[in-house]
């Protein structure tokens, strides 16, 4: 059986989706549990650690984004109409 190539990136639609997701969802659970920084200090190193995981967040998004952008292959995937585009 011979694959064409909108088969192959139909049947990764999902599973990119899904790591965009994924990534998404435990930079938003990293972000929750940062702590608070310590009394005293110019809180740079919280800052930084925010600055990165906002970063990680809109990789993840975009990751998302772009899975669900793929078009689908025969049988494969979601399928969007014009209007939902």
């Amino acid at each position: 059986m011979r694959w064409s190539l909108r088969a192959i990136l139909g049947s990764l639609q999902l599973p990119v989706a899904a790591l965009g997701l994924v990534v998404l969802v435990s930079t938003w659970q990293l972000f929750g549990t940062l702590e608070p920084p310590p009394t005293g200090s110019d809180g740079f190193a919280h800052g930084l650690a925010g600055f990165f995981l906002l970063l990680f967040g809109v990789a993840g998004y975009a990751i998302f984004v772009t899975g669900l952008l793929i078009p689908p292959g025969p049988g494969y995937g979601i399928e969007f109409t014009r209007k939902q585009r």
